[in-house]
């Protein structure tokens, strides 16, 4: 236990950041405390510090594409180990065909209030200790179910309830 120096809170230890130069190894903000220290610091200074972070990153263009691809990798990785490796409607299990998807379809009407879709998803199912109502599907699986409403694997004929592809094969 330790107490905060911004909140004044005794709270557990992970609740507070590593810190190589601090003599118990840990901040003296807790995570919540630094980070509205630091969100009230970038609001105070934004017009200053916008400019030199997009120089920083023109800089270093092909470093922090690679670092931003990597981190993505990683919180795809996690997903993937919790909701499956394989697509639950299809078994499809090259890892390149698989995305997340939100049994109840309703992924679009979330998306309002939130980020709902690729990293965004991803990094909020990690926070939210993988809710229900998610599942790893491929993505012609996930493309079906959305555009007739179940996946084609799950009709009596693939084509049934899309109507342009019916025509066109009748």
């Amino acid at each position: 236990m330790k107490t905060c120096n911004g909140c004044k809170q005794t709270l557990s230890l992970d609740r507070f950041h590593l810190s190589s130069t601090a003599l118990n190894g840990r901040a003296s903000q807790c995570k919540d405390c630094r980070k509205k220290t630091c969100d009230d610091w970038y609001a105070r200074n934004r017009d200053r510090e916008k400019p030199l972070r997009n120089q920083r990153y023109l800089e270093n263009k092909e470093y922090e594409d690679a670092r931003n691809a990597a981190a993505t990798a990683a919180l795809r990785e996690k997903v993937l180990d919790h909701y499956g490796r394989k697509c639950a409607c299809c078994g499809e299990k090259h890892k390149a065909f698989l995305t997340t998807d939100h049994v109840d379809g309703k992924g679009n009407l979330k998306a309002r209030d939130t980020i709902r879709a690729g990293h965004g998803l991803w990094r909020w199912l990690i926070k939210n200790n993988f809710p229900p109502g998610f599942q790893t599907l491929c993505y012609n699986c996930n493309i079906g179910k959305y555009r007739c409403g179940v996946c084609p694997h799950k009709t009596e004929t693939p084509l049934q309830g899309i109507p342009f592809l019916v025509e066109r094969a009748g």
